[in-house]
């Protein structure tokens, strides 16, 4: 999706899950995932890596090591992550 519809698409499960949804997403998009999600788990070799808040979870060293790129994060004024990638794999 193109950034306006993937945050409109984030916009309508968050107001599901406001309304008392259940709300499971798989997102390869670590920016758009810390802003969509309130708790998430990071999958590695189909084991279970981390757990917990987007800022628990998508620390730069989970990031580096699951992902193999290099990676900054920066916490938004609401709290939660946002990720910066470098363009190229460390």
């Amino acid at each position: 999706l193109d950034p306006a519809h993937a945050l409109h698409v984030v916009g309508l499960l968050r107001n599901s899950a406001k309304a008392g949804k259940a709300v499971l997403a798989v997102v390869h998009d670590l920016d758009l995932a810390a802003k969509l999600a309130d708790r998430m788990i990071v999958l590695a070799e189909g084991r279970v890596l981390a757990s917990g808040t987007p800022s628990e979870v998508l620390t730069v060293e989970t990031i580096e090591r699951v992902w193999n790129v290099r990676a900054r994060r920066v916490d938004e004024r609401d709290g939660r992550a946002a990720i910066v990638l470098d363009v190229l794999p460390r």
